[in-house]
């Protein structure tokens, strides 16, 4: 497959995105008012963040931190449904080339492949002793649960707010209050 670029929708004539997932910044006069100078034509270092590969551009010298899967399926995948989510096919999220991705709905997104049968077979062959099964039964059982109407000792209640008091001395909890 030959690798094809297309203009960046937004940033027309000043970065490309391949259907491989390749960024590249074109050639073009850059700076301010007082110091202009020429930038050259460059494939963009891309960076991981949450697992996607990412892209750093920048409009009028306003920077915006990108997901390459996405440009690219803006680029070459038509979306007349105007879906939302870019899904990976083979769930590989650096593999951001065309035939990988698919536009799709924020459920279908997160549903997609083997994650549910990956918790399950990984169960599979385990139980749990017969006290653990008595406990997680209580557990959900509203107010037979153990815990259910119980205090805590003066000893405990002393412990907890003496962490909560470390806790406001780290800078761990905000003064202000949230009014909705």
């Amino acid at each position: 497959m030959q690798e094809i670029w297309k203009d960046i929708v937004g940033y027309e004539g000043f970065y490309q995105i391949s259907n491989f997932g390749n960024v590249k910044s074109l050639n073009r006069t850059c700076g301010t008012v007082d110091k202009k100078y020429t930038c050259r034509e460059r494939i963009l270092k891309k960076r991981e963040v949450c697992g996607y590969y990412t892209v750093m551009l920048y409009k009028e010298g306003k920077p915006k931190q990108l997901k390459c899967s996405r440009l690219v399926a803006q680029a070459f995948i038509p979306n007349p449904d105007n879906l939302p989510c870019v899904n990976h096919k083979d769930e590989n999220k650096h593999n951001d080339i065309v035939s990988n991705l698919e536009w799709c709905t924020v459920k279908y997104n997160s549903n997609y492949g083997l994650v549910k049968d990956k918790i399950r077979l990984s169960r599979i062959g385990t139980t749990a002793s017969k006290e653990t099964r008595y406990k997680m039964s209580l557990a959900h059982s509203g107010n037979k649960n153990g815990m259910f109407g119980k205090k805590h000792s003066e000893e405990s209640r002393k412990l907890m707010s003496d962490k909560i008091k470390c806790a406001w001395k780290e800078g761990k909890y905000s003064a202000k209050k949230k009014y909705s």
